[in-house]
């Protein structure tokens, strides 16, 4: 009897392993077809904001031109061409800026609308991802898209080109939606898949509406789920990634300037100067800023917003006449490169810092908050620097906006993330 019960006793043993390698086995196999699945996703979203970047940077080199042709078809008549061409002159007086800068100015009108529609939209479709899915907004923003590249493809008049730009200003979340997803499907147990189902489209749609404004924004109220102290580093995050952004944009908007008219740079110069620093942002971000982990993130966010005043100092020696030790434009050089560097971890540091702080639902709304700040700091930034640059002259607004860009890199190198 004995020997009997032991050997049921091995044999029951040798089942419950039977089936405990059956299960680790298909716990194997599930997690496999779930990484091979979100490597699928994040592949597709990877190719689809390599797509929208050209198309979106497409436009940058033809800008001139197109205002060109459009000034000679309607620069007589009265259309919104010839009124927000007054109203930029009336800026250029206003300011001293000379006369040949008004394509410039006038790229810059244009990208600020482009921005202030991100400020309104990004917050919205963010809570509407959180509350209905990821992919049915992220499609709404493409088709949106792809109608605003269709129309400017066939902008053969001003206002239908405002348009175009109108509609993909209003579709331009679809970036924070993409960050939403790739975090989503690189983090497991945080991953929103069961997004909430039961939040009443109106609902969503009122708090994403009172949601704009900056004071909620910069205090993340569209954020389920947070933690006193989430809310509280997400808030500091908001507004350094405000200020950052408002000083920076500005300071980068008036580069262009400062290369024609102290160094004499042709369009195709200038053209050169950007392709060398959007290089060295690939570079580095697709070398360096991809693989950091959540540590490696913060870390690489406080060296970038340290590193930035110290490239706009560089950029103002090179507005001074007889600059210490280095000529003007080895300065600039300096400037640029340490310029692209910082770019290259700042923003994208920043938003691993905001996912790691909203989990789950409440990631979307974060995000587009986030961005939605970003569009605001980009809208205004440039008009500011602008006027300042004119004003007062390119070594004081580098040498002001340096020393403000000190404030954000304190103001996170103090944050307690955890």
């Amino acid at each position: 009897m004995d020997s009997l019960e032991t050997n049921g006793e091995v044999r029951q043993r040798k089942d419950k392993k039977y089936e405990i390698s059956n299960t680790s086995e298909n716990d194997l196999k599930t997690k496999d077809e779930k990484n091979k699945s979100n490597g699928k996703v994040i592949g597709l979203i990877f190719v689809s904001l390599l797509l929208d970047l050209l198309a979106f940077t497409m436009i940058l080199p033809l800008l001139p031109s197109l205002l060109d042709y459009y000034d000679k078809k309607e620069g007589n008549s009265n259309t919104i061409y010839t009124w927000l061409l007054h109203a930029i002159q009336r800026f250029q007086k206003l300011t001293g800026a000379p006369d040949r800068f008004s394509s410039v100015l006038f790229g810059g009108a244009l990208g600020s609308m482009y921005s202030f529609l991100q400020f309104l939209t990004s917050p919205i479709v963010g809570s509407l991802s959180d509350a209905y899915g990821r992919k049915p907004m992220l499609l709404i923003c493409l088709i949106g898209i792809a109608i605003s590249h269709g129309l400017w493809s066939y902008a053969s008049t001003f206002s239908l080109f405002v348009l175009a730009r109108f509609i993909g200003g209003l579709s331009k979340a679809n970036v924070s939606l993409s960050m939403a997803v790739v975090t989503d499907a690189s983090n497991e147990k945080t991953r929103a898949r069961g997004m909430d189902k039961r939040t009443p489209l109106s609902l969503s749609l009122s708090k994403a509406i009172d949601f704009i404004s900056p004071w909620h924004l910069l205090r993340f109220t569209a954020v389920k789920n947070l933690t006193a102290h989430q809310n509280k580093v997400l808030s500091r995050l908001g507004l350094i990634y405000f200020i950052y952004l408002f000083i920076y944009s500005g300071l980068e908007f008036t580069i262009t300037f400062l290369t024609h008219h102290t160094f004499g740079y042709t369009a195709m110069q200038q053209g050169k100067m950007f392709l060398v620093i959007g290089f060295i942002m690939a570079v580095l971000q697709g070398g360096a800023a991809r693989r950091l982990s959540a540590r490696g993130a913060e870390r690489a966010a406080k060296l970038a917003l340290i590193l930035t005043p110290f490239s706009f100092i560089c950029v103002a020696f090179a507005a001074v006449q007889r600059p210490p030790i280095f000529s003007p434009l080895v300065w600039l050089w300096a400037g640029l490169v340490l310029f692209a560097v910082s770019t290259a971890f700042a923003v994208s540091c920043m938003t691993a810092l905001a996912t790691t702080q909203a989990a789950g639902a409440g990631r979307g709304a974060a995000l587009g908050a986030l961005r939605s700040l970003g569009a605001l700091a980009r809208a205004a930034g440039p008009l500011l620097a602008s006027a300042v640059y004119w004003c007062s002259g390119a070594a004081t607004t580098y040498t002001i906006g340096s020393i403000v860009l000190i404030l954000p890199a304190v103001m996170l190198v103090k944050l307690k993330t955890h």
